[in-house]
């Protein structure tokens, strides 16, 4: 969609140069006139009107200057010929990173292989002092996420997507229709979104979710251990306020095995709690989060074993050193793993996933033929080979033939005692097959009493050892085997 455009305020050129990422909404160009801005244009149908109503109110806004710093706030809004407004312009982010990439363990060691605790501490104050900001201005974030939040090197962090955020304009309040349901407060589940108006306490229980992942190594504060016969999925834990940490109420979920969160201070212990409560009134607010962070800073300690460990000095010994000893992981310092090509943070995972299935299909596969048996002949095998081959095929059968022979020539040759049925059977089948073994040289099992005997009480007897003194019989065992910061 390459094309000159002009912007609304100002009636500068603006000329549209590479693709750098698209979305549900619209795709992101980079700026010919300027390298320091892109230009978002909008896909050409109704769905988004809404936004094209919010982007000229909000680089209208006289609070504009002061959002642009914590956020991808609209510079402009971007028109065509006719005068429609099509697009906007804002602060090009490069080299930014989505926030799951810092507090994720192995992202967070390629990306900043640098950052330790304090660094995450920061992160946290900093998102604090993005919402912040954006309810001070009387908006409501509405989908406020781990991918549509980014942050660099210096922990600052800035917002995206900021063209879905809730406004109100003339008495009319434009809402957000969308949401991730891992971090939308429990009262807003199983309801429709698109004419909802949220309220500021909406975005503290997704601030408190974020917060939690940042200083607690990515898990997430509802997902844990199940209770016995419990299943249930994440969002109905967040329904139910299946709280995993909880230290004053009794939910169906446990911490995970090996994981706590004792080394947060008492206070932050206090704030999640009233954060996953089911009080949505209890929340503390972003200014609350940013004054706790803050105090934490302050009381952050290096470790005298692991100098890239740091930790609350309220604590008697470097958690970190105790859950790299149990996990078997590095959770901070440098990395050995070679570095990724870093993904320019204004893509979102969902662009990325448009673009794949942009890709074309590969060809079909021609299966291979199977190969042929033109010219295929049998084997040729000698006299003599055929011969031997169907002696060894039949000696077998000539086994089965003449047996029973053998059995009744046997037993006419030798008379037997008096036996019936079985009994009779057993024995001539015994002596028939003495005869044949030697007469085919077969080693034969010799001939006990017990066998000779074995007629006369028309079963085999089982081994026995010598009969004791006292009359009684003792059956042999069986062998056993061995078996820089917002301000």
């Amino acid at each position: 969609m390459k094309g000159t455009y002009r912007r609304g305020s100002s009636k500068e050129t603006a000329t549209i140069g590479r693709e750098i990422g698209r979305g549900g909404e619209g795709q992101v160009y980079t700026l010919k006139e300027d390298a320091d801005e892109v230009g978002k244009i909008y896909y050409d149908n109704e769905d988004t009107e809404i936004q094209r109503q919010k982007v000229v109110h909000f680089a209208a806004m006289n609070e504009s200057e002061l959002l642009r710093e914590i956020a991808a706030w609209p510079t402009d809004y971007l028109v065509n010929n006719e005068g429609d407004c099509v697009g906007f312009t804002m602060d090009f982010l490069k080299g930014w990173q989505p926030l799951f990439s810092s507090y994720q363990i192995r992202s967070r060691m390629r990306r900043f292989p640098d950052a330790g605790f304090s660094f995450l501490v920061r992160a946290a104050r900093n998102l604090s002092a993005c919402v912040h900001r954006v309810h001070e201005a009387g908006l409501v974030i509405g989908d406020l996420n781990e991918s549509n939040t980014l942050i660099d090197g210096r922990a600052m962090v800035k917002l995206i997507d900021t063209d879905s955020f809730q406004v109100e304009i003339d008495g009319y309040v434009l809402t957000c229709g969308v949401a991730k349901t891992e971090l939308l407060a429990p009262e807003l589940h199983n309801r429709s979104l698109d004419d909802f108006v949220r309220q500021p306490e909406h975005d503290l229980f997704s601030l408190a979710v974020l917060v939690f992942q940042i200083l607690v190594l990515g898990r997430h504060p509802y997902v844990g251990r199940q209770r016995e016969g419990v299943e249930q999925t994440l969002e109905t834990s967040i329904q139910r306020g299946d709280y995993a940490f909880s230290e004053l109420r009794e939910t169906q979920v446990d911490p995970p095995p090996g994981l706590g969160i004792t080394w947060l201070p008492p206070n932050l212990k206090s704030m999640f709690e009233r954060s996953f409560s089911t009080d949505k009134k209890a929340r503390p607010s972003a200014q609350t989060w940013y004054d706790a962070l803050h105090e934490l800073e302050g009381q952050i300690v290096q470790c005298k074993t692991n100098p890239a460990h740091e930790y609350w000095k309220g604590v008697d010994a470097c958690p970190w050193c105790d859950l790299e000893k149990k996990w078997r992981v590095t959770l901070f310092g440098a990395s050995t793993e070679k570095p990724e090509e870093l993904v320019d943070a204004t893509e979102e995972i969902e662009e990325i996933w448009e673009r794949i299935e942009r890709l074309p299909s590969p060809a079909a596969i021609a299966l291979p033929k199977p190969p042929s048996t033109e010219g295929v002949e049998p084997a040729k095998l000698s006299v003599l080979q055929r011969i031997g081959g169907l002696f060894v095929s039949t000696q077998y059968l000539w086994l089965m033939l003449y047996l029973p022979l053998l059995v009744l020539f046997r037993a006419a040759a030798r008379p037997l005692p008096r036996q019936h049925g079985l009994a009779a059977l057993s024995a001539g089948c015994w002596r028939g097959w003495t005869w044949l073994s030697a007469w085919h040289g077969f080693p034969a099992a010799p001939e006990t009493d017990e066998r000779r005997n074995a007629g006369d009480h028309g079963r085999i007897r089982c081994a026995r050892q010598p009969v004791a003194a006292d009359g009684g019989c003792r059956l042999v065992p069986e062998p056993t085997g061995q078996c820089s910061r917002h301000v």
